[in-house]
């Protein structure tokens, strides 16, 4: 069991950062998620969290490796950490997140702030975080199966 959660904690910060590489270039400067949520506990704008935010930001994507191995131990313990199963699970796994970002969204009021935005714009940012976060499973079930 030490040896999933040693892999699903290394796996889910590596991951976080391939993936925060990809977001900083997709939002090209705007504020993300975890600004926001900064922003709401210290009533400052998105824009003053960036080093917080993305601080916040790796600590959740190491924790959802956790969340990750422990969901799937099964899986791994019956001998699906071939690399092959091991990229479907992470992949699956992204696109989860990816889901459950889109409430985070909403809840932090990101799609207001992005009003003024273009349709396409806003259309292409969330089909860009689909892929960030497929980035995020992949990396993260490419690092667990490597490691288990």
């Amino acid at each position: 069991m030490s040896e999933h959660l040693i892999a699903g904690a290394a796996g889910g910060l590596l991951a976080a950062i391939v993936m925060s590489f990809f977001m900083m270039a997709l939002m090209r400067g705007r504020p993300g998620a975890p600004q926001f949520l900064v922003s709401k506990i210290s009533k400052k704008r998105p824009e003053a969290h960036k080093v917080s935010g993305m601080f916040l930001h790796l600590i959740y994507g190491t924790a959802m490796g956790l969340v990750f191995t422990v969901l799937f131990l099964d899986a791994f313990d019956r001998g699906l950490a071939e690399m092959s199963s091991a990229l479907q699970w992470g992949a699956l796994w992204g696109v989860i997140l990816w889901m459950v970002s889109l409430i985070w969204v909403q809840v932090l009021g990101m799609m207001k702030a992005m009003e003024e935005t273009p349709g396409v714009i806003k259309l292409g940012i969330m089909v860009g975080m689909l892929g960030v976060h497929v980035i995020y499973g992949l990396m993260l079930g490419a690092t667990v199966g490597f490691m288990l």
